[in-house]
């Protein structure tokens, strides 16, 4: 097997945490006991087999950018996405930790947890926020769900949500599918109580979804709310 988008050239206050997820396996357990010895790696990624099976039962706790790696075979060709249940999560499947190393503190009095990508992966029975900001004032560069499935079991979370606290440069959605099975009667993402981008030094936040499918999600309610304070929204 390869993998795509390998880079271990990542700047940071630790190593790089590669992660491999064998058929089957817990990915949260497994990121969670790879952490106990790189407990502030520069970046994690995890690698996932396409077409196997795998569990999510608890929240991983992300104190850094996050990558997503889908295996090929060595003759090249896809094989399809990697399938997580998440049916027994009882909380988010990433929540931003307040354990941050103080080395991410920038001078605005954000942590700088830079890009968040989610890729070749299908995930069914999430009925709780696929990301979480947990209240941390935390900054992220892009976060993108890209060439991915995701169903949202009925619910009322929000699927993106950083209502408490944290600042999304851009949130990028591709050649993606978000769905409710039953309706989904929360939002696709809100910032509506969190940190101001203009705290941040932003002047303008992005929201791009091309090439998508947004179906049963936010039944009878906005979208999207955001927290506005002299920023343009493009």
């Amino acid at each position: 097997l390869s993998f795509k988008n390998v880079n271990y050239a990542i700047e940071g206050i630790g190593e790089p945490l590669y992660v491999f997820v064998n058929y089957g396996q817990d990915i949260a357990a497994e990121v969670a006991a790879a952490m106990e010895t790189n407990p502030y790696p520069s970046k994690i990624k995890i690698g996932l087999v396409g077409g196997s099976d795998y569990q999510w039962n608890s929240p991983i706790q992300l104190n850094c950018p996050l990558e997503f790696m889908l295996a090929i075979p060595t003759g090249g060709n896809e094989v399809g996405y990697a399938n997580i249940d998440a049916s027994a999560l009882t909380g988010p499947m990433i929540q931003i930790s307040d354990n941050i190393h103080s080395d991410l503190l920038a001078d605005n009095g954000f942590y700088q947890l830079g890009d968040i990508k989610i890729e070749g992966v299908r995930v069914k029975g999430l009925t709780q926020q696929l990301i979480y900001g947990n209240k941390v004032k935390a900054q992220y560069g892009t976060l993108a769900l890209e060439q991915s499935i995701i169903e949202i079991a009925g619910g009322n979370k929000t699927v993106f949500d950083f209502n408490g606290g944290g600042v999304v440069e851009k949130l990028s959605i591709n050649n993606s599918t978000i769905y409710g099975n039953p309706q989904h009667t929360g939002q696709l993402y809100s910032s509506q109580s969190g940190q101001k981008a203009t705290e941040a030094g932003l002047e303008k936040q992005t929201i791009s979804i091309t090439n998508s499918t947004l179906y049963n999600i936010a039944y009878s309610k906005n979208v999207n709310t955001h927290r506005q304070a002299k920023q343009t929204w493009r």
